[in-house]
């Protein structure tokens, strides 16, 4: 098996994946989704609120916001704990204050630590308007837990993954050729090489197939078989900020491998 990162941000991942299956690569991101830890606001005290929302509402954003969460505090935490009482070490307090007019932003909750690396990772999330003579007063506990138990412990978004495509150019694409210089014309620059309607030179094999696949009921070009590998994915997902995507991907990575090695304990003795 083979990992290869193609392009990658601070929040943003993707990469190829060879020699594996459809069934790794689809448990790979429900883990990714459901079982890397993370810091979510999961108890929240108001000794003040004269906003337009209730109590509940606003613990009900706070809980959404991504906190930001060290990899080591996943070191010797047992997901099973999650409704017991967590030790003061991984928990994050945050207190607001904050008294209108005006908007309470996240950037408005600050840690009681006051280390700027657990300010709320994106600042400007709105959480309630305050009108003239209201405040909000209160303190927010972020504790570990998993996308399993509630949305809020989902570090992974939009996690998905696409067979690495094939396309293979068997002739000529049988057009005239005015549609063969204008399909030339809106090729993407060096992903193919034309002469005429033949094809002389794929140099991206899968933005070819995108672009001929895409193009082909238009054009109704011929020649072109499009195919898949069963071995080989494109994978991407982003994280809400709380960790970055490769801190995601390796505890995912190490989630999965020490399933598979109780299975393989369980399993040591069959015959």
């Amino acid at each position: 098996m083979n990992l290869e990162v193609q392009e990658a941000t601070d929040r943003w991942l993707r990469f190829r994946l060879d020699g594996s299956s459809t069934s790794f690569v689809n448990a790979l991101r429900r883990t990714l989704m459901m079982e890397v830890p993370k810091l979510a606001i999961d108890e929240v005290t108001i000794y003040d609120n004269k906003s337009a929302l209730f109590d509940e509402v606003i613990a009900q954003r706070l809980g959404m916001l991504p906190v930001p969460t060290d990899p080591g505090l996943f070191a010797g935490w047992e997901p099973e704990a999650v409704e017991e009482e967590e030790p003061e070490e991984l928990q994050v307090l945050y207190t607001l204050t904050y008294e209108g007019p005006g908007t309470v932003y996240a950037k408005d909750l600050q840690p009681a630590t006051g280390e700027d690396a657990l300010q709320i990772a994106d600042p400007d999330v709105p959480i309630v308007k305050l009108g003239q003579d209201q405040r909000l007063m209160l303190e927010a506990t972020a504790k570990l837990g998993r996308g399993s138990n509630h949305a809020k412990w989902q570090p992974v978004v939009g996690a998905g993954y696409r067979q690495v495509p094939t396309v293979d150019v068997t002739g000529p694409l049988e057009l005239n050729a005015e549609d063969a210089q204008e399909l030339a014309s809106r090729a993407p620059e060096g992903v193919l090489s034309f002469d005429g309607d033949e094809v002389t030179e794929i140099t991206d094999e899968i933005a070819a197939h995108d672009f001929l696949y895409n193009i082909g009921t238009s054009y109704r070009i011929e020649n072109v078989e499009f195919g898949q590998r069963d071995d080989a994915f494109i994978f991407e997902f982003e994280t809400d900020g709380s960790l970055t995507p490769k801190q995601a991907l390796r505890e995912a990575i190490r989630i999965l491998m020490e399933k598979l090695k109780r299975v393989e304990e369980k399993t040591a003795d069959l015959q």
